[in-house]
């Protein structure tokens, strides 16, 4: 994890990291930009999905051909992870 971005408290704990989880537990097969209107900014959600992926949670595809996009995925581990905080969000919300 870089140095300068490093959280204590773990990537969980970043700005804008469960509501990214939950949106790729539900969306298949997103892209970094299919994000950014979420986030306002290109550079913070790939600075947060680069801390993902050093975390296991997901796996970056980049494509350069016939542009260049990347690609979003999350691991297994990530998976789980999302599904538990989408189940505590639902709690929180009186949904369940």
């Amino acid at each position: 994890m870089n140095v300068a971005r490093k959280n204590k408290w773990g990537v969980l704990s970043e700005r804008y990291a469960v509501p990214v989880l939950i949106t790729l537990l539900k969306t298949e097969n997103p892209k970094l930009s299919d994000l950014t209107p979420m986030l306002g900014s290109y550079n913070t959600i790939e600075n947060l999905l680069i801390d993902m992926e050093e975390a296991g949670l997901i796996i970056m595809n980049r494509v350069t051909k016939p542009y260049k996009t990347t690609y979003i995925s999350l691991t297994d581990r990530g998976k789980e992870v999302a599904e538990m905080l989408y189940d505590v969000d639902e709690i929180a919300q009186g949904s369940r």
